[in-house]
């Protein structure tokens, strides 16, 4: 957000055209913050994390599959893991719970 034009000249670079970067940019800046919110705070971890695996795995795969930039990929693919994870381990509004998988251990 503080380089706003910067960044989006970078997103233009990668071939998509300079009016739909802005709105592109716009829109990751959304889904960032109200993803991150409802995934940090519990209201609603499915959400959350589905908004995040919306901006992350397009982003991932535009700007990460340079062979030269794989600790950015491998770290995207970590990421988008745990979203996974919190997405099917999800209680449904609230932060993830793996009590029910210990229990089951014992």
């Amino acid at each position: 957000m503080g380089n706003f034009s910067g960044t989006a000249s970078f997103i233009a670079s990668k071939g998509i055209p300079e009016p739909l970067a802005s709105a592109l940019l716009i829109g990751a800046i959304v889904v960032l913050i109200v993803g991150s919110v409802f995934l940090v705070f519990g209201s609603n971890t499915i959400l959350g994390a589905s908004l995040l695996l919306i901006f992350l795995v397009p982003t991932t795969l535009i700007f990460h599959t340079n062979p030269l930039e794989l600790p950015q990929l491998f770290s995207n693919l970590a990421v988008i893991g745990a979203l996974i994870l919190a997405i099917t381990r999800s209680t449904g509004g609230s932060v993830p719970s793996f009590r029910s998988l210990r229990a089951r251990r014992r």
